[in-house]
């Protein structure tokens, strides 16, 4: 029960306190830890439900961090960590 609690205060501390950006590269590292793997299998719309933000600004957000190669979408649905995020 502690346990979780401790992990639903921090989704609430990185909702109301962290800018979209952050907060999208925070869960690409937990994805990537998670996974162990550079490649993420999610949709924007599912990132977006994840981290309570809108499709539009996920991929918005996704584009820019491809442009500066972190990221390279590698399928309908596959993210490539290229960088350390």
């Amino acid at each position: 029960y502690d346990q979780r609690m401790v992990e639903l205060v921090k989704v609430i501390d990185n909702i109301t306190f962290n800018n979209l950006d952050t907060r999208l590269i925070d869960y690409l590292k937990a994805r990537q830890a998670s996974t162990g793997s550079a490649l993420i299998k999610a949709s924007h719309r599912e990132i977006a439900l994840d981290l309570n933000a809108s499709r539009e600004g996920i991929s918005r957000l996704m584009r820019k961090l491809e442009q500066i190669g972190v990221v390279e979408q590698v399928g309908r649905n596959t993210i490539k960590i290229l960088a350390s995020v």
